[in-house]
This record gives C-alpha cells, structure tokens and sequence, in this order.
C-alpha cells in the first residue's frame, strides 16, 4: 500500500508532466471588512459630494482607515486602510497609522491628510489621497530630528496659504522635542521646517496640536498646550513671508488673565477681527473655557467658564475647535459632562457671549446618540453641520451626526458597529462554503447588515450575485446576539443545520435550521449551560454538526455539562429532539476531556472522533472516539505537550481521514520547542505519531 506521501509526490509529478494551468476567475469580491472605528477628525466634502473622513483605528492592522459617507443615504464605504510603520514585506514604505486630523480638498482631486505616527520612521507622514484613482501617496515621512522632514506626531490639520504650500504642526520632534511649524510646497513636495519650539517649561511653548489659522493679514496663529510663562500653552503667531515667530500670550490656568489652560484645537477666525477657541483645563471651575483674542492687539478676553453639568455653560474639556454657521452663530462640543456624561454640542452668541446647550450626548440612546466628540463641526452649505463622535453609538465605537442648526435635531447618519452595513456581503465570514440543490453556495457569517447579529447567505457561483437568505434574531444588545463559529451541513430533507456560540433563550449558544426553500431560520436548541435542571445540557457550540447516516446529527459544546467542562450532544434530524449524550469531566477516570472546539469525524466503522483542547491528564488536551450505538466514550490520546508519541498541546483543529487507516490534526503548542506540532493516529491501533514539530 502506498504511503500519504509517496500517493502526494506522485500526483506532483503528473501535474508537473502535465503542465496544465488552472484558470481562475473571481466571482465575486467579498467586503471582508475589518471596521473602522474611532473617528477623532472632522469630516471634509469631498471632490465628489461624499462627506470624507478618517478613524484613528480599525482596519485589518488597526492602523486606521479613510471612509466616506454618501450624504443622502448615510452609508459607509471603508476606502483605505492604513498600513504602520517601516518597510512592508514588498520593500513598499507603510502608509502610517492613527490620522487624528481632518482631510484637506486642494480642488485638484485629491485631499491632504496627516497621520499621527506610522511611515518609515515611525514618526508620522503627510499623504495626499487621489479620490478617483483611490491612490494613496506618502508625500512626507517625518524623522522626528533627522536631517530632514524634522518633526514628529503631526496631528493636525493642514492650512493652505494660498501660495502653493501647506502649512502644519507637529506636537513632538525638532531639536528640543517640543514640536514643529512646517511647510510643504504642494508641487514639489519639499518640507520645509519653520520653527522648531522647546521642550515643555519654555517660555516661547510646546508641543502644539491645533495647527495654525491664516488671520488675512500674513500671520498664521496657533496655540501650545504646554510651555508659556505659567507651563499652562500660549498662543504665537508666525510670518507667513519671513518665518518670524512671536508668542502672543501665556495662559495662566485661573489667574487674573488669560485665564485657561492646554489649548488643544485650532483658531477660528471670525473676519472681525478676532480669533476663537477653546482651553480643555482651566477657567473657575477648572472644566476649560471659549475665549477669543483681538488680532491687532493680542489681548484675550475669556467669554465661557465651563461648569460641567452646571445649570448654565454645561460640559466640560472642549478639545475641539469651533466652527460659524451662515447667521453668525459659533457652534461646538465638549468632550464630557452633561446630563448624560457622554459630552454636549453648543452653540454660542459671539456678540452677547450667551452659549445655549444643544445637545447632551447619550453614549447609545435613544437620540444623540454618540459620546466623546473631539472634532469640530463642518457645515454642509445647507443649514447642518456636521460631526463625529469617538465613541458611543451601537458597539461604542463612535458615529457620525448631522445637525439641523435652526431646529437643533441631530441625526446619526452612521454608527461605527464593528459590522459592514453593506446588505449581505459576508464581512468576518464564519465558515466555508456548501452547495444546495439548486446550485447556489451556501455559508455564514458572523454580522448580517448593521445589528451586528449575524446571518446565513447564498452565492450565485454563475454571476457572483450574493443574496442573504435569513437572519439571526436581534436581542436590541449586540452582546447577546447569535455569534456562528460554524458552518452549515445539509441533513438531505431540505434544511441546512448551523450552531451558534451565544444566543439562544438562555444566551449559552444554540442550534438552528434554515429551510432550504424558503429560508426560513428556526432556532431548535438553545443551550442551557450547566444547570443541571436545564433539559439542553451544555453551552458555547463553535463546531459544524456530522451526520451519521442515520437520521441524527453529532456536535459537541466547549462548556455546560456538569462539571462545566463540555459536551457531546446528538439531534434528530427529522423531530429536533436534543439528547445529550457525553458530560465530559476534565481528568476524571471517565470521558475524560474538556472545552471541545471542533467537529466530528467519522472513521465509517461506527465511531466518531474527536478532540478537546483541554482536559486529560497534563490539562493540555485529548482525542477521543466515540461509539454511535452505545454511546461510550473512549479516551485514546492524552496529550503531554513534549513527551514522544504524544506531542503537542492544545488542538485547536479537528481530524481529517486520509483514506488509508490515519486521522491527522495539529496541536497549537507543544512539540520541542513548544510552537505545535502535525500528527496522525492509526485508526486501528490508536497509536499517535508526532510527523513535524514546528520551529
């Protein structure tokens, strides 16, 4: 009889005889979506009406992304992932990570954005974006004090100065570490370094975040939040012709002027003659303040003292900057406090210096949704403006609101929920494709459309159409939702069988039926856990169901059970009726075993094998056979990672037949130098051979 390998080296011959080809061709492109989430910037119009913006995680690195949202329907499209730092595997440079500022439109098609770190050296990059292409250019690595490019975490926005150049800050880097003032000429790409501030406890500032506000007569301004003669920020302004820096003002915290402290966000200037913003510390209640300063004679005047959830002037630590609507009116948000603790939206008089709370964020209410906003508001030309929270919303991952500024209603038009709201494609697909009759591929997927509850769908394997046939019912809390580790598997009468982790009348997993026909979903199990009242012992199924030829379908639970260590359970197919048939008992003298995690395999002799992950007699995991008829368990490996003959710790896998007498599998740890190992067992004798030990 032939060995496994010696039947692998000569099919590899043939092929290589043979030289034929294969040919293949996409059907269709699934969103496999890792999501975006923690929006921190404001969001930019885009060249094609799209509102744009970014997240400050997420991604399949959990880098960052560049989305969009289509202004009528409020739909998301994830349109880039930021990849880190250094050189990637190609011997491309990484596109950077973390953006925290908003995108920039230079009207030529592209929009201009930074990322707080990531690139080559890790110290961040400036990027322009090509909208129609969807082609990302790194323009800038910054190298924190090299040679070059010095600076390092630019954090904010860029400002164009009319000239051909954009301006920027980064909060670190330069010869002192205190951060930058930089220009780069859009053309040529060249940055040049303007200013390089000190380190914390200078006068002249520190560490500046907001970027810098053209004030229309050759300045740019700008605040630090650390330095000054009080260590509490300053505002500067720069010559946009010579490069000559001046500090304008220290903050003193709650002294007898300029009171505030840590200036985060950028200036606004209102065209009379002053520029606004926002000090997240000081003030009387020490909760930040609104102020604005005179651009002619520098003085500051303090107009708002947050108090928190106060009676008047609600919230507290404004990081964002403010933005003007078409009647004058100056609108922003507090990243805390409130009634609901979850930060507020204002909107505030300029001339009277009245400030009216608009909207109390609620975390993931009813309406307001969203908690932690960072940015400031955009307006959209049609009486709204526009925002994003970094948290709250379904999965506190933040979202995207409207505002109507006459009415003060806020809609949100997104919420980052950890799902893609694309209808059916399969993001964080579950298992592998089973055909039906009719021809058509069936699987699962962990989230079906925005609630985050996962569904069942079906491909059209001629066209590539994708179709969702049924979806898991939504508790209203995406935590208790049905979570499918596992597959489908046909029982021959019509309905596809599927196991969920969770969910279920007692929220310990479940297992359902779709009808092939008509796609309606039944849910026939649901788990009980330990209790040993509950007539569905065992809970947490992550494996696909076997058929046995014989009407019953055969899954395990890797928890429930008395002694909570997992189950054996077998349904009929044709009544629904559960039967558990195995408690497994960790090391105990009987069924030995714990947490199975894996599907069953049929020797064709009567018996189902299978293996636990833990359990046994070092708790490192076992394989087991077990006798359709009787229902007897037998314990034929206990895995003692590093011992030959039974190497290997923890299988993570189940077994695979190979045809001739062997199960093979692989443990995830274990071997010699504890990395896992590739085994097979004699069907036979029940002897395990260790065939590789991973290096």
């Amino acid at each position: 009889m032939k060995t496994l390998t010696a039947l692998l080296l000569a099919w590899i011959s043939q092929a290589f005889l043979l030289r034929a080809e294969p040919v293949y061709e996409i059907l269709s492109s699934f969103a496999y979506d890792y999501p975006p989430r923690a929006p921190l910037a404001a969001l930019a119009m885009g060249p094609d009406g799209a509102y744009w913006g970014s997240t400050n995680g997420g991604g399949k690195l959990t880098c960052g992304t560049i989305f969009k949202i289509n202004p009528v329907s409020g739909f998301r499209t994830t349109v880039l992932e930021f990849t880190g730092a250094g050189i990637d595997s190609n011997g491309l440079r990484k596109r950077g990570t973390a953006p925290a500022a908003a995108l920039v439109n230079d009207g030529l098609g592209n929009l201009w954005g930074t990322t707080s770190g990531g690139g080559t050296e890790g110290a961040g990059t400036v990027y322009k974006f090509n909208v129609a292409t969807g082609t990302l250019t790194t323009v800038i690595d910054f190298t924190r004090n090299g040679f070059v490019n010095k600076g390092e975490s630019p954090n904010s926005k860029l400002v164009s100065d009319g000239a051909g150049n954009f301006w920027g800050t980064t909060s670190g880097g330069g010869g002192a570490g205190g951060g930058t003032i930089y220009k780069i000429n859009a053309l040529t790409n060249a940055l040049t370094t303007v200013t390089e501030f000190n380190n914390l406890g200078d006068t002249s500032g520190s560490n500046p975040h907001g970027g810098v506000t053209d004030d229309g007569s050759g300045f740019f301004w700008g605040a630090t939040v650390g330095g000054g003669a009080n260590n509490a920020g300053t505002i500067f302004k720069i010559a946009a012709n010579s490069g000559q820096f001046t500090t304008v003002l220290s903050f003193t915290g709650n002294g007898a002027s300029n009171k505030g402290s840590f200036p985060y966000a950028m200036l606004l200037n209102d065209g009379g003659g002053n520029l606004w913003g926002t000090t997240v510390l000081g003030g009387a209640a020490n909760m930040g303040t609104i102020f604005k300063v005179n651009i002619a004679s520098g003085t500051l005047t303090t107009v708002i003292h947050f108090t928190g959830d106060g009676p008047s002037d609600k919230g507290a630590r404004p990081y964002s900057g403010l933005a003007a609507d078409a009647s004058g009116f100056l609108w922003g948000t507090t990243s805390d406090s409130g009634a609901n603790s979850h930060g507020t939206l204002f909107k505030l008089n300029p001339t009277t210096g009245i400030l009216e709370t608009v909207v109390e964020f609620t975390g993931n209410g009813p309406t307001n949704k969203g908690s932690l906003p960072l940015s400031p508001l955009v307006s959209d030309g049609a009486g709204s403006l526009l925002g994003v929270t970094g948290a709250g919303g379904a999965n506190d991952l933040g979202t995207v609101f409207k505002l109507n500024a006459a009415s003060g209603m806020l809609v949100t038009l997104a919420e980052f929920t950890g799902s893609n709201p694309a209808g059916a494609d399969p993001d964080f697909l579950s298992s592998a494709f089973l055909e039906a009759t009719d021809g058509s591929l069936w699987a699962v997927k962990r989230r079906f459309r925005t609630d985050d509850s996962g569904g069942v769908y079906k491909l059209n394997p001629t066209n590539g159409a994708i179709t969702g046939v049924a979806q898991f019912p939504h508790s209203g809390d995406s935590i208790n939702d049905p979570i499918p580790y596992s597959g489908l598997t046909r029982d021959g009468s019509g309905f596809f069988w599927g196991t969920s982790h969770i969910g279920g009348e007692a929220l310990r997993g479940m297992v359902y039926k779709v009808n092939e026909t008509t796609g309606v979903l039944t849910t026939v199990v649901s788990f009980g856990g330990h209790d040993m009242t509950a007539p569905n012992r065992g809970g947490a199924p992550v494996a696909n169901l076997v058929g046995d030829g014989a009407g019953f379908l055969w899954g395990a639970t890797s928890n429930g059970g008395a002694g909570n260590f997992g189950t054996i359970f077998k349904i009929n197919s044709a009544t629904g009726a559960h039967t558990t048939v195995i408690e497994l008992t960790g090391n105990s003298a009987v069924n030995k075993g714990a947490t199975p995690q894996t599907a069953l395999t049929s020797d064709g002799a009567g018996n189902l094998w299978g293996t636990t992950f833990a359990g046994g007699e070092f708790d490192t995991g076992t394989i087991f056979k077990l006798n359709i008829t009787t229902g007897q368990l037998t314990t034929v490996v206990q895995f003692t990672s590093s011992i030959p003959n039974s190497g290997g710790a923890y299988p993570q896998s189940g077994l695979t037949g190979d045809g001739l007498g062997f199960l093979w599998g692989t443990t995830s740890a274990g071997g010699a130098l504890d990395y896992g190992t590739v085994f097979k067992i004699n069907i036979a004798t029940g002897v395990l051979s260790t065939v590789a030990e991973l290096t």
